[in-house]
């Protein structure tokens, strides 16, 4: 059920994006995602993955979809404002869950997209990528990362 919503979302951000991402329904969407990252299957899990990379992709310059001719559409600037907006005020969630999905419980599959979706974060908005991640970081029980690897994974990011 899960994995046909997000299937279903993808296919209206695609055929429809600008005006599913200027629709005010978007921001409920977008938790939904997120609170969707605690499921541990693989086909919904996966689904949710490539919505959010799809998502996030109209947040850049060059639009993900292609027309018939070989130069790339460009996202309008509205379009652009608003997945940023949106990766603002859902962004700190979205890196929690995705950085302790991939330490934790994410399938093994899974892991490729949750990073092809960070890293897409880090491409639209690097500083407050960083600093999501290193908040995320702080919060691991140490168990789970040493302070040492904590530090120079913070560093690495910053650079």
């Amino acid at each position: 059920m899960i994995e046909d919503f997000f299937r279903l979302a993808l296919d209206a951000l695609v055929f429809h994006a600008h005006r599913v991402i200027l629709s005010p329904l978007m921001s409920h969407v977008l938790a939904a995602a997120c609170a969707s990252l605690n499921i541990l299957k693989v086909e919904p899990l996966t689904a949710n993955l490539h919505f959010l990379r799809d998502f996030l992709a109209y947040g850049l310059e060059n639009s993900p979809t292609s027309g018939f001719d070989a130069t790339p559409r460009k996202n309008p600037p509205e379009v652009r404002h608003a997945v940023v907006e949106l990766l603002k005020s859902n962004g700190e969630q979205l890196t929690q869950r995705l950085l302790t999905g991939m330490m934790f419980t994410f399938p093994r599959d899974c892991t490729p997209d949750a990073s092809g979706v960070l890293l897409d974060m880090f491409r639209l908005m690097p500083e407050a990528t960083a600093k999501w991640v290193q908040d995320t970081v702080t919060l691991l029980p140490t168990s789970s990362i040493s302070p040492e690897e904590q530090e120079r994974l913070i560093r690495n990011i910053n650079q």
